[in-house]
């Protein structure tokens, strides 16, 4: 694992965390951020909602490497459920994004 991406998913997952729901709630699906002072790196949000209306917050930071293929990433995040609690995304959950 690439230790500076797993500071980037830590600390966003963190910022994110701060929020409140109405600002959770109103993410973007998906928004991207390229770092260049990293090398290729980009960091990639998502939110989506299930259908029990419960949304979960993913946070991607992916290295670059051959030919547009990612070759290390980490992933992580949360779940905002209707009821305003949180819960961190389980392992199978950040599979798709891993």
């Amino acid at each position: 694992m690439d230790s500076v991406l797993l500071e980037i998913v830590r600390s966003r997952v963190a910022a994110l965390q701060r929020l409140d729901m109405v600002a959770l709630e109103g993410l973007p699906a998906q928004s991207r951020e390229d770092l260049p002072e990293l090398g290729k790196v980009a960091v990639v949000e998502y939110h989506d909602v299930n259908d029990e209306g419960d949304h979960r917050i993913i946070v991607q930071a992916a290295r670059q490497r051959w030919i547009g293929m990612f070759t290390a990433t980490a992933v992580d995040g949360f779940v905002l459920r209707k009821d305003g609690e949180r819960r961190p995304l389980t392992e199978p959950e950040k599979w798709p994004y891993t």
